[in-house]
């Protein structure tokens, strides 16, 4: 009887690991995912201005400046064309999809561009 009990607390121990081990190694990504999403629905000025719909496309490891980051890219929608801030602007009214990738590196944002042509961490259009 004592030894059944034993067996059964070492298997509920190592049920106990195998948990804590796998929800601890996808909490991580899913932080980092976290971390960019938001950016993007608090800070991208293109997605802040008029955008909805995020959708989680892909994410990737890639090194930037000597370092692993991690890369995420993200598709939504604006009501209006153009990028950034538009207040006081004129802009045509037409629902326009977007691509943001979002570089986080260290639980920070390190790089964000719309379409491959709006730096929106130094909200400019890049040359």
């Amino acid at each position: 009887m004592k030894s059944r009990f034993i067996w059964i607390v070492v298997i509920l121990i190592i049920f106990a690991a195998v948990f804590w081990f796998t929800t601890k190694e996808g909490g991580v990504g899913e932080d980092n995912i976290e971390i960019a999403r938001n950016w993007v629905m608090k800070e991208a000025s293109t997605y802040v201005y008029d955008g909805n719909n995020i959708v989680f496309k892909s994410e990737e490891i890639v090194i930037f400046e000597d370092r692993e980051a991690h890369s995420y890219t993200f598709i939504f929608e604006s009501r209006h064309g153009g990028y950034g801030d538009r207040t006081d602007k004129i802009v045509i009214q037409v629902i326009t999809p977007h691509e943001i990738k979002v570089i986080t590196q260290d639980e920070k944002v390190i790089s964000a561009v719309t379409d491959g042509v709006f730096d929106e961490l130094n909200k400019k259009i890049l040359e």
